[in-house]
């Protein structure tokens, strides 16, 4: 035979009869857990929250090309946070962290190498640090610390390196064109020099001395174009924008927001509160069947 259920009658009478016993169950559970948030390390918050920067500030035509700076926008949208987001997940901005605040010892970690240890310094640094986007195009880094300056310090910290990791690949972009205009301009002033000698021997029909003339004076015009094209690339490598416009930069905080003893507490009440419940409908259920 199916047993019945549980009923508001059978919930009204086993609280009736086992009030005190539920009482008990909650105070104990309170105490408890009082106890527990006095000993537990508070923790403060801090966040810095920035604006990325429109890629294409970047981009040497908005410097040397004066007919189109104004179609810049200096703000940049939800695909270039994505793109910036998506490099503040990389463990190379953590193990920097882990590095620089020497985090192996402020989380007390241990481990029989030193990589097993920055290791796990990483995964405790991504539980109290957290990137996130908003819908606005913002870019917050929120750090939790048992001490209010060193959070403040390690959010900021945590977004310059988003910021010069972004500036860096803008960077090594230039950088790699301008490398590729230098090999070029090389080149090029080797086949004018072959062209010179070859001009100078009297071997050299006056057709071909033409056609070689010609292509000298191709090779000095594309060498002067590609030297201005590099001195442009040079000077965005040196002046290379932000990719982050900071907004709200970080300071420490003297409110401690974990643990949130109010929550806390008012979660423990009622999750002891349905088990003392429930633990007295099962006794008056054992004493009703026996």
């Amino acid at each position: 035979m199916q047993e019945k259920i549980f009923n508001l009658t059978d919930i009204l009478a086993a609280i009736k009869n086992k009030w005190k016993t539920i009482t008990i169950i909650v105070l104990l559970a309170l105490a408890t857990a009082t106890i527990t948030l006095f000993i537990i390390p508070k923790k403060y918050k801090a966040q810095c929250v920035s604006i990325v920067q429109n890629p294409l500030m970047a981009d040497k035509a908005k410097l040397f090309n004066s007919n189109i700076q104004n179609l810049y926008s200096i703000l940049g949208n939800g695909d270039d946070l994505d793109v910036v987001y998506n490099l503040s997940k990389l463990d190379i901005i953590y193990y920097q962290l882990v590095d620089e605040f020497n985090l192996i010892n402020y989380y007390n970690i241990e481990g029989k190498t030193l990589e097993i240890k920055r290791r796990k310094a990483l995964l405790a640094l991504q539980d109290d640090l957290k990137i996130t986007k908003s819908e606005i195009n913002l870019l917050k880094v929120v750090v939790y610390a048992t001490d209010a300056a060193f959070a403040a310090k390690l959010a900021n910290r945590t977004t310059a390196l988003i910021q010069y990791l972004q500036e860096d690949v803008w960077k090594k972009n230039y950088e790699l064109i301008h490398d590729h205009l230098i090999i070029s301009i090389d080149k090029m002033e080797k086949q004018i020099i072959t062209i010179s000698d070859t001009l100078r021997s009297t071997q050299t029909s006056d057709d071909n001395k033409l056609l070689l003339l010609n292509k000298r004076q191709t090779l000095l015009d594309e060498i002067q174009k590609y030297r201005k094209e590099a001195l442009e690339s040079q000077l965005m490598i040196e002046t290379v924008p932000p990719a982050l416009l900071i907004i709200d930069k970080s300071i420490p905080s003297t409110n401690v927001v974990k643990p949130d003893k109010l929550l806390t507490l008012i979660t423990v009440f009622f999750i002891a509160l349905v088990f003392a419940i429930l633990l007295a409908l099962i006794i008056e259920r054992k004493k009703t069947n026996a």
